[in-house]
């Protein structure tokens, strides 16, 4: 897996304080990431990363462990766009989105990624499942479509887990949580 350096990156903004990134790393060395989800055909073998910077809802900047660092975007899921600038507006849940998504992954916690069967989008940023630990609510992508955080975004190769996303989708949709009771769907 070949590290990109984005251009520019922000340290402007801190994660809100939320507890779970120091609790939910307990153990996440001695897992096995054979128990992880990924894709069936996996471009690349599952890696324990350090998150440095999440930047919305659905993508983040991590360090993996030989020192290198890259954009990751989660795949099958689309959260809210949030404003990028000051003349720009954030999507319906936005701004709510992300503040979800950088309390759960906190800078300097650490997360597994799983992979499906192509690594690396248009934009060259990494494709990757998260996860905090074993279990459908430590699946970064299960968390958020079962919240109503994000939407199913499902684009092949990386559709390995697009029927359990369109699950957790529906029931957050039929639950009227997050984005689909605060935006109408």
């Amino acid at each position: 897996m070949s590290a990109c350096v984005p251009g520019t990156r922000s340290v402007d903004s801190k994660p809100p304080d939320i507890d779970t990134g120091s609790a939910l790393d307990d153990g996440l060395d001695a897992l096995d990431p054979a128990a992880l989800p990924a894709g069936g055909a996996p471009c690349a073998a599952p890696v324990l990363v350090t998150v440095d910077e999440v930047i919305d809802g659905d993508t983040a900047y991590i360090s993996l462990p030989d020192g290198a660092w890259d954009k990751v975007r989660f795949i099958g899921v689309d959260t809210p766009e949030i404003a990028h600038s000051d003349d720009e507006v954030a999507d319906c849940y936005g701004d709510e989105a992300f503040a979800f998504t950088r309390g759960l992954l906190p800078v300097g916690s650490r997360m597994w990624l799983t992979f499906d069967g192509e690594c690396r989008d248009v934009y060259d940023r990494l494709l990757a499942y998260a996860h905090k630990g074993t279990g459908e609510q430590l699946f970064v992508q299960r968390r958020l479509l079962h919240d109503g955080w994000a939407r199913t975004l499902t684009i092949p190769p990386n559709d390995s887990l697009a029927d359990t996303f369109a699950r957790d989708a529906d029931d957050a949709r039929a639950r009227g949580v997050g984005l689909w009771g605060a935006c109408g769907g």
